[in-house]
């Protein structure tokens, strides 16, 4: 029997529950309040980074010393009850198959089911009979698509991940997209069951404009910018597939033009062996070496005060390659900032109209740097897209909507239960 519409647990599961890095677990933790009120309790399940992935600071967390398979201490994380298990350090089947273990133990223990699981890890080959075994359990299962999948260049190799990804993604009882361009390409693999479009939602209050302009002074006194610079940030990870190295190098040619121009970049910075992210990294070097442009770039890593490096910019530029809905993009419309982006696979109406709403460019420096100057040349332009960019977003993304949705969708999944 389903418990009351009041008590519905939803346990979100992902390898790695890090809302300091952004992505879908920041965006879920945001929604977590709306969703208590809505008569929900989350729960998270969580796992560990990889060891190439560990920040500094977490060298002297409680569970590095602990050995793979070991559970986590028990932590309540903005009043939201989290437990997990220490990984494996390098990626392969061990370390799905330490997660999901444990993952079912922690199922099978006496009143520790949820209602719903919502699973937000990355599919693999070895993750396939494991969630098998998780649907065996009797308990509906929704997954987060908060990224279309790359595939392999080699036909063959194509065709197995497509073929890999369509079985897993028919064992789930729903698929939660955040665009009609991903909903899109479920239906072209074959996806053939529920799937629940619920474009993010924005917190309007903490990301709004400056109440007037001797708001805006004080913050940009406090963050170190000068009064005559023009203010360029971008929120996001450092890494390629975000595009932090294009952003750096239009600045080049915008700094030509425009030399008290600034670019800020929010964010933490993505290590690794891999050969591209070697090659990333002296790219960036390079880049912050050349005095053209050195003292216009500030990598401020990640901060908790992104609302108010908004509220004091001038402009929001984006240069990712994949993204599911960008949050960063959203909040930046919402803070009344003229924001430039590229065309993302993933880009769809939900984010408004281009031209209308924000500016799309070309994923290339030479466009990005020409669509920033000509932003910094027509003031008038820079306030019709903050304006109607503003506007859309309280139209049309704000968070109540978002949360309806999900408290929806998990009241249904709780009260159907799981396909046979």
């Amino acid at each position: 029997m389903p418990r009351p519409e009041s008590d519905i647990r939803v346990c979100f599961i992902a390898y790695l529950w890090d809302p300091r890095k952004g992505g879908g677990t920041k965006q879920y933790q945001g929604y977590f309040p709306g969703m208590r009120e809505r008569g929900l309790r989350p729960e998270i399940f969580s796992g560990t980074p990889q060891a190439s992935k560990i920040w500094q600071e977490d060298s002297g967390a409680d569970w590095v010393q602990l050995a793979p398979g070991s559970a986590l201490p028990q932590k309540v994380v903005d009043d939201v009850p989290m437990s997990g298990v220490r990984l494996p350090d390098a990626v392969g089947r061990e370390r799905s198959s330490v997660f999901y273990r444990s993952l079912l133990e922690q199922l099978r223990k006496p009143g520790a089911q949820p209602d719903v699981l919502n699973l937000a890890a990355a599919l693999t080959r070895d993750s396939l009979p494991w969630i098998r075994k998780l649907r065996r359990t009797g308990l509906p299962i929704c997954y987060t698509l908060s990224l279309t999948p790359k595939f392999p260049n080699n036909w063959l190799a194509g065709t197995l991940r497509r073929r890999m990804l369509r079985q897993h993604y028919d064992l789930m009882d729903a698929i939660i997209v955040q665009s009609v361009p991903h909903e899109e390409w479920l239906r072209a693999i074959g996806y053939r069951h529920h799937i629940e479009l619920i474009p993010n939602g924005v917190d309007t209050e903490r990301f709004r404009p400056p109440v007037d302009e001797a708001e805006r002074t004080r913050l940009r006194d406090r963050l170190g910018f000068a009064a005559d610079e023009s203010v360029i940030v971008t929120v996001g990870a450092v890494s390629p597939r975000k595009g932090t190295d294009l952003m750096i190098e239009a600045m080049r040619d915008v700094v030509l033009r425009h030399p008290r121009a600034r670019l800020v970049v929010l964010g933490w910075r993505i290590e690794g062996s891999q050969k591209k992210a070697e090659a990333f990294r002296r790219k960036l070097s390079a880049l912050l070496d050349d005095p053209l442009i050195a003292e216009r770039i500030r990598l401020e890593g990640v901060v908790d005060n992104v609302e108010e490096y908004l509220r004091a910019a001038d402009l929001y530029l984006f240069a990712s390659d994949r993204e599911g809905f960008p949050n960063s993009l959203l909040e930046a419309m919402a803070s009344r900032l003229p924001t430039i982006t590229t065309s993302f696979i993933g880009l769809g109406d939900e984010l408004g109209k281009p031209g209308h709403h924000y500016v799309l460019a070309e994923r290339t420096p030479a466009a990005l740097a020409s669509a920033l100057n000509e932003l910094l040349d027509d003031e008038n332009r820079r306030e019709a897209l903050a304006g109607e960019g503003l506007r859309f977003m309280l139209e049309t993304m704000r968070m109540d909507t978002t949360l309806d949705r999900f408290a929806a969708l998990y009241r249904r999944l709780a009260k159907q239960g799981t396909r046979s």
